[in-house]
């Protein structure tokens, strides 16, 4: 399910609440005081759900491997440099993984052992 499909979801949910409501108490199915105890409770839950939902969201996206593969998808950017001594073991797979052509390892160190980027010349910035 995608973010659009949730929303849908909520949205329908909501519009929905009150000829439910309407239904089960013309019906009766439940009192007014049922109804009202039902909607306090669902007005509860879903003001939670954003949240935490929020939370674990941000868990799964926030990973190495996330931001990597958002950026590659990024037809601006025509190559992805990875500071191999430092990466993780996310990263390390994506270097070595040949269907990815836009990440290659950059094993260059320069003076203190920090990394030295690359510079930048002006075939680089004509790509």
């Amino acid at each position: 399910m995608n973010q659009d499909q949730a929303k849908h979801m909520v949205r329908m949910a909501l519009a929905s609440g009150g000829p439910v409501a309407a239904l089960l108490v013309s019906n009766g199915l439940a009192s007014a005081d049922q109804v009202s105890a039902m909607a306090t409770t669902i007005d509860w839950a879903i003001g939670i759900v954003p949240p935490i939902a929020a939370v674990v969201w941000g868990l799964f996206d926030h990973t190495d491997a996330a931001k990597i593969a958002s950026v590659e998808a990024m037809p601006a950017v025509k190559k992805i440099l990875i500071d191999v001594p430092t990466a993780t073991p996310e990263l390390d797979d994506a270097v070595a993984d040949t269907s990815r052509p836009k990440i290659a390892a950059f094993p260059a160190v320069g003076v203190g052992g920090s990394p030295v980027a690359p510079r930048r010349s002006d075939e680089a910035r004509a790509l």
